[in-house]
């Protein structure tokens, strides 16, 4: 599951209150709250009201008084911080555009991926960029790292029912989404010892979620991971990446902008689920249309 420390980086009080003033008396806001008092950041009264919600009790006179008070101090201070001009990157995106093709092609910008991706990393023979090489793997810690993902295992975790945590919000607001799946650098994963068969195993499982519940439109790029500058560093995507992600998103982006339907399971919460493996793959070429409203 997700390390309870990482969480303190996106944690937001804010959202927080928000999710507790409107939280309802079922699985989904249960699991949330459950899930967040597992996090050392939540504290006192939003802690407290966490408690309330998990087991399926409404929140006191007292705590709803705090929380909406609480709120409107967070708001102030967010849009207070929010007035402050933060610099864009437009500049520098009309630059790196130049060296793209005048007319779109696949073929031309696999060539301009491919040059760039051969500039980028000459230094090692794992095709990890090099300033991530250089800055992110020393000797000393490359080394230490070989063999060290023998025992990982994707397969069985909380996360299943986080993912689901998400993909209820998708369906409350009738958002037709892509998932993209990502590979793993084939060259990192046989240094590391990660499973290539535990990896696809873990594919599956997340299709099984995605697709049982109508979310169809899939880019599964797992298998990939092993093409030359498909990546850029152990497991994000690169230069060769993106043009597969680019021919995936373009045709998306032609659906109509309708409401989509989905038929949500709790079953996605339980610990069965969690743990379960052995989940038959799906074959995403032969799929029904989302049913639209």
């Amino acid at each position: 599951g997700q390390d309870p420390n990482a969480f303190a980086l996106y944690y937001s009080p804010l959202q927080a209150c928000n999710f507790l003033l409107s939280a309802k008396n079922n699985k989904t806001d249960r699991y949330a709250a459950k899930r967040l008092l597992e996090m050392p950041d939540v504290k006192g009264e939003i802690k407290n009201s966490l408690q309330q919600i998990a087991a399926g009790k409404k929140l006191t006179t007292f705590q709803r008084f705090y929380l909406e008070n609480r709120r409107r101090m967070l708001v102030n201070e967010d849009n207070f911080f929010s007035s402050f001009q933060l610099r864009d990157r437009v500049n520098k995106i009309h630059d790196r555009a130049k060296v793209l093709p005048s007319a779109y092609s696949v073929a031309a910008l696999n060539k301009v991926a491919e040059e760039q991706a051969a500039a980028h990393t000459n230094s090692n023979n794992l095709g990890i960029d090099n300033t991530f090489f250089r800055t992110r793997l020393p000797k000393k810690v490359l080394k230490n790292l070989k063999g060290s993902q023998r025992h990982f295992n994707y397969v069985k975790s909380v996360e299943y029912a986080d993912f689901q945590l998400m993909l209820e919000q998708f369906a409350k607001q009738h958002t037709n989404v892509l998932f993209i799946i990502p590979p793993i650098n084939g060259k990192w994963m046989k240094y590391t010892g990660l499973s290539a068969k535990m990896y696809q195993e873990s594919v599956a499982k997340m299709e099984q979620q995605l697709t049982s519940q109508g979310f169809e439109n899939i880019a599964d790029l797992s298998r990939r991971g092993n093409e030359k500058y498909f990546m850029q560093d152990t497991i994000h995507l690169g230069w060769k990446g993106w043009v597969a992600v680019d021919q995936a998103v373009r045709p998306f982006m032609k659906l109509p902008n309708e409401r989509y339907n989905y038929d949500m399971s709790n079953y996605y919460y339980s610990k069965k689920w969690q743990n379960k493996d052995n989940v038959k793959r799906v074959n995403l070429t032969s799929k029904d249309r989302l049913k639209v409203k």
